[in-house]
């Protein structure tokens, strides 16, 4: 079967990686028979907050998974590390990253070594000087453990050790006859919009890496973000990342792209998405833990582009193809719901968020009650007909493999709620409580009277069923998922 490797670049690519992981929890799968996405994210700033969320939700996301015997809705999209495709396990699944060498302890002009460079303008040998023409004091004094800053030029002549790297080799030699590589980044920063050229051009055109026969005629999609976030003055005002040179930055950019990459049938599809109105203001950070953007609709557009781009594969086209991301309605500012979407993205995105949402919120707010007084949940209550006793106890809900799914969804509701809370809006849900759970979907109203009593029916009946009682945590994610969605149905909102 063919794997699909996800390399998300810089911030923004973390980001896009995370909300991809969030749409495969709720039961997204990829289409074609993609049956494993292998993320790697390049990032020189490794104790970036995106990056250290984003990593904890692919931890989170696998160790749960690990637990789910053939599943076939929430969870069902395979995701492994480079290293769990390797065999190394205890090291892959906490990685999810190329490691870069020589950014954690060194400035620029250290990993450039510009004081070893010649130093002798009568002989014509001033090589020292002539690099201090290209690089200002600024950038060869600036850290790389906390990436670019927003100059592209620093992080093409970094992100050049990626091919030599093995962790890069790694990939390589994982990769086998039909797999394919998507790549995300911005256009507007320092790392995204350095890192995406010299990345391909190595995949495309590099005849030295491991498996280039395989490697070099690949398919190929990107995600190249257009500017669709500004950032807050901090006191003295911008010092080394300005958002007003966002834009320009992002304009020559395309002008390089155009030529060479499209122009140059670099890539099968490439997509661009930005927003230039009513963009959200992020806190200023120059990187590290600080640097930890709230979840953007955007970002999970550029999943759904994944998923766009596996849907048409094979694409077997000679000339690039280039897509656009777009909403259907003019009241951007009102917020977006699901229902605004493109029907395909409704089609893709509906029932599985939905679904999703309500478990999270029927764990939230009902479990309690259902472990006091539903037989699904109490094992002091027999089962009807069978007279067993449910594997599904207070035990179990306060063991450690329930702590991982209470951990999971709060983290799914947390990435819900900040995008509901960010520029555009997207509130594709209902603030809801325990006696209105089946109101959560935004422009649906139930059909009948809301109550979880229809769950708790459902699960009562599924709790005996042995094709999904192999273990607790199979149990619970196929259980839920079929009484969800035959009290969706019910309700009729999906």
């Amino acid at each position: 079967m063919p794997k699909l490797y996800v390399f998300g670049i810089g911030g923004t690519g973390s980001r896009v990686i995370k909300a991809m992981t969030m749409m495969f929890a709720a039961g997204v799968k990829l289409p074609n028979n993609f049956d494993v996405v292998v993320p790697i994210i390049i990032d020189p700033d490794s104790g970036n907050g995106n990056l250290t969320q984003t990593k904890d939700v692919l931890k989170d996301y696998c160790a749960i998974r690990g637990k789910i015997q053939n599943p076939n809705d929430f969870y069902q999209q395979d995701i492994k590390s480079v290293g769990d495709l390797l065999g190394q396990i205890g090291n892959g699944r906490n990685l999810f990253e190329l490691t870069l060498n020589r950014t954690q302890q060194n400035t620029f002009g250290q990993y450039i070594d510009v004081n070893a460079m010649s130093f002798n303008a009568a002989n014509g040998a001033d090589d020292q000087n002539f690099t201090k023409l290209l690089y200002s004091s600024d950038n060869l004094q600036a850290n790389l453990n906390v990436g670019f800053k927003g100059n592209p030029n620093m992080g093409a002549v970094v992100l050049n050790q990626i091919i030599q790297s093995q962790d890069f080799r790694n990939f390589c030699q994982t990769f086998n006859q039909g797999d394919a590589v998507f790549i995300i980044n911005s256009i507007f920063g320092g790392t995204g919009a350095a890192g995406f050229p010299l990345l391909l051009k190595n995949l495309r055109n590099n005849p030295n890496i491991p498996n280039a026969q395989l490697i070099n005629p690949c398919e190929i999609g990107d995600i190249t973000y257009l500017p669709y976030f500004s950032l807050q003055q901090p006191t003295g005002g911008f010092s080394t990342v300005n958002p007003s040179t966002f834009d320009e930055k992002a304009k020559v950019a395309l002008d390089y792209y155009n030529q060479t990459i499209i122009g140059g049938n670099q890539v099968n599809a490439i997509y661009f998405i930005g927003n230039q109105g009513n963009r959200s203001i992020e806190k200023y950070s120059e990187g590290t833990g600080t640097q930890c953007n709230d979840a953007n609709f955007l970002e999970l557009a550029g999943a759904l582009a994944i998923y766009d781009f596996c849907q048409n594969h094979p694409l077997n086209n000679a000339n690039t193809i280039v897509k656009e991301f777009g909403v259907q309605t003019n009241n951007v500012a009102a917020g977006i719901n699901l229902d605004d979407l493109d029907p395909i993205h409704t089609n893709i995105l509906a029932k599985p968020l939905v679904k999703f949402r309500l478990f999270t919120q029927y764990l939230n707010k009902g479990l309690d009650r259902a472990i006091k007084d539903c037989r699904w949940a109490n094992d002091q209550m027999k089962l009807v007909p069978k007279r067993q006793k449910s594997p599904l106890n207070k035990g179990f809900f306060q063991s450690s493999d329930f702590d991982l799914v209470r951990k999971m969804n709060a983290a799914f509701d947390g990435w819900i709620n900040e995008m509901r809370n960010n520029k555009p809006s997207f509130v594709p849900f209902n603030n809801v409580e325990a006696h209105s759970v089946f109101e959560l979907r935004n422009g649906k109203r139930p059909k009948h009277k809301p109550s979880c009593k229809s769950i708790d029916i459902e699960n009562a009946r599924l709790v005996t069923n042995a094709d999904i009682r192999v273990n607790e945590m199979t149990l619970l994610f196929k259980m839920f998922s079929m009484s969800i969605e035959s009290a969706c149905n019910y309700h009729n909102i999906i």
